[in-house]
């Protein structure tokens, strides 16, 4: 038997290689149950663990590390016929694959030409198969290095290294119906490995594997696909071999397979629990029907997850590198505005001091600095600002009370009298003006006299001129008593005061203090139609803004983008990174605009947006750009609604423009 079994090892190598000579490999009947089940058309899409000798390019779709064992036992020799391999899927560098064969048997008789028993040897042959696969563009392309060797009785050689190369290229049409297509290049021994046993030293001859694979979703209410699989070979010197083979797979846990080679049926199944997969095939050959087995484990992580937290992991990294350099520049600008404080305190400039003092501490808070010493420095500012405004104030009151009271204009002396005693309530000069002016007020008036100052106020507000028209009603109402005119007046000259402060914020884009000034006008006189008009203009300037800017989506509503766009989408975004490491805030954040534009909520787009939109506005907050500062932080709301920081930030500038404004109203 055991002799028998020598003979049929012979004849199976011949019969496996498919021609008539036996230089073809002895493995050739290839590996995995799942492959051989489809009649060994799966050079399109072998299982991982099998790529090596399929398809190197196939290890491309390796996820996870993987090992699998196959064996079957040829017909009734004894001989067995094994295959073990490995995956190694790295996150950049490709996918490693080994395979290992063993087809042998032991315990031959040898006998001598009288039939007298020597004892017993072995035949023994064995294939290592080296496997690279790696993605290439749109291709996946493999390699693999063959050795061969061959051990009988005391004859022993190994081959010298074999070549083989692949190439591969998977489709997703985004059918309803056809879920993926795949089609593959096999060259087989492109360089040929060659053997010597005594003296014969015999090459294996190239052949040429082309096959596609393609994935159908029926549509039935199951988790199903059904997975064609067709392939033609051609090995030198032999005719062409085809196959094919059908696959239904329910829910990735049950697989049922079918195929057919050179007139040859296979049928097999696969059980898959978890990572781990049994798989069954049953082959018939010339010689007989063979029962082969297939075992294989997956470890770890799936490659494609580990790449996303890997750069999920980037994203937060380069997202800390942008926070950090904002926090950065902004101690760098708090530093500079302290110093800056302080010499213009020294040189008595104390409402500048005062300004910058403030926009120190607002930075210095707002990145968590320790703000006792600029908080210090801001109420000091302002207490000197205080005692010198009210100072300068109160003189220059005075002098203009005392210049009316020269020429007689009594309302003119109340007036400016008035103002010097609210910014020195304790004068005794303020007061005796007042009293001076009301006595003379009162010995001279009568209505001629109101109606002359009443129509004076009444032209002022004609021709706009709201301030001088609230000095001439005011002082007329000061000795005159209620008086509805007067009354009227006052409003109106407030009213319209308001109205143009109203306009010009809306104008330059400051709706949070064209909302503020909209209703101190209206409040004077409600029913004026410019309230329900500007109330109208306002909020349709407000949604123009609001629907140019992008919009917060949701993940699922983003859209797949594939070809030419994505690789245009992560070229520029990456390009925007590389742009702001150098320096280049603003063109970095014109790039990723640019991203949002094309893929909105494309990766960590949008918190390098916001997180760069806080850095420039900071820029111009601190070079005095308000308005352009706030601009810039309500693009940055409209993308983090939610950020109590960001609205701060536009709060406490827009307070800081107001009170520039009053200011500005106040020495007019």
């Amino acid at each position: 038997m055991k002799r028998a079994g020598l003979v049929l090892v012979i004849l199976f190598t011949a019969k496996i290689a498919l021609a008539a000579d036996a230089t073809q490999s002895p493995f050739s009947l290839g590996a995995g149950a799942r492959d051989l089940a489809l009649g060994g058309a799966t050079v399109a899409e072998p299982r991982p663990i099998t790529a090596p000798f399929w398809n190197p390019a196939g290890l491309v779709r390796a996820e996870r590390v993987g090992v699998g064992m196959f064996y079957s036992k040829l017909f009734d020799t004894g001989m067995g016929y094994q295959y073990f391999g490995a995956t190694y899927p790295t996150l950049d560098l490709g996918t490693f694959g080994i395979g290992l064969f063993r087809l042998g048997i032991t315990g031959i008789d040898r006998r001598d030409e009288t039939n007298l028993d020597l004892g017993e040897f072995s035949d023994n042959r064995f294939a290592v198969y080296l496997a690279y696969g790696h993605e290439l563009s749109k291709f996946d392309v493999g390699f693999s290095l063959t050795l061969n060797h061959h051990s009988l009785d005391t004859y022993s050689s190994t081959s010298s290294p074999g070549v083989s190369l692949s190439v591969r290229r998977t489709l997703n049409p985004g059918w309803r119906w056809l879920t993926s297509a795949a089609a593959s290049l096999n060259w087989r021994n492109a360089v040929k490995p060659s053997l010597k046993l005594a003296s014969e030293k015999v090459a294996e001859p190239q052949t040429i594997d082309a096959g596609i694979a393609l994935r159908v979703r029926p549509g039935l209410k199951w988790d199903q696909t059904i997975s064609a699989f067709f392939d033609i070979s051609k090995t030198e010197g032999v005719n062409s071999h085809s196959g094919g083979g059908l696959e239904w797979n329910l829910a990735n846990l049950l697989h049922l397979r079918a195929g057919l080679r050179d007139g040859n049926m296979s049928l097999g199944l696969g059980i898959e629990v978890k990572a781990i997969s049994f798989d069954y095939a049953y082959l018939e050959r010339d010689l007989g029907g063979l029962h082969t087995f297939s075992l294989s484990a997956e470890f770890g992580l799936p490659r494609s997850k580990r790449l996303e937290i890997r750069e999920k992991q980037r994203e937060a990294q380069f997202n800390r590198l942008l926070r950090q350099r904002l926090v950065e520049y902004n101690q760098r600008k708090v530093t500079s505005l302290v110093e800056r404080g302080k010499t213009l305190i020294e040189h008595g400039d104390y409402d500048d001091a005062s300004l910058v003092l403030d926009r120190a501490l607002f930075l210095a808070a707002g990145s968590d600095l320790d703000t006792s010493y600029v908080h210090e420095l801001a109420t000091q500012a302002r207490q000197l600002m205080e005692t010198q405004r009210h100072r300068l104030a109160y003189v220059a009151y005075m002098d203009s009370a005392l210049a009316r009271l020269d020429t007689g204009d009594f309302f003119g002396v109340r007036y400016f009298a008035e103002l010097a005693l609210g910014e020195d309530p304790e004068s005794e000069d303020a007061h005796n003006l007042i009293l001076t002016a009301t006595n003379a007020l009162r010995q001279s008036l009568h209505q001629r006299q109101i109606l002359r100052q009443v129509l004076i106020a009444d032209s002022l507000l004609t021709y706009g001129k709201y301030e001088e028209a609230l000095v001439a009603a005011r002082s007329v109402a000061a000795v005159a008593g209620p008086d509805q005119r007067i009354k009227l007046i006052i409003k109106r000259a407030e009213f319209g005061r308001f109205r143009d402060m109203a306009e010009n914020a809306l104008t330059t884009g400051n709706y949070h203090l064209a909302r503020s000034r909209l209703d101190s006008a209206c409040v004077r006189l409600s029913q004026h139609p410019w309230c329900k008009s500007f109330a109208s203009r306002l909020a349709e300037a407000q949604d123009r803004i609001a629907e140019s800017e992008p919009k917060p989506v949701s993940p699922e509503s983003t859209p797949q983008l594939t070809g030419e766009t994505l690789r245009q989408v992560e070229k520029t975004y990456e390009a925007a990174k590389h742009l702001f490491e150098q320096g280049n805030l603003r063109t970095a954040i014109s790039k990723w605009e640019s991203v949002e534009r094309m893929a909105p909520g494309y990766k960590s787009v949008r918190e390098y947006l916001v997180n760069g939109y806080k850095f420039l506005g900071v820029q111009l907050y601190t070079d005095g750009h308000l308005e352009q500062a706030i601009g810039i932080w309500q693009k940055a709301a409209r993308l983090a609604p939610e950020s109590a920081e960001i609205a701060n930030f536009i709060k406490r500038t827009q307070a800081e423009i107001a009170r520039l404004e009053e200011l500005a109203d106040e020495s007019r």
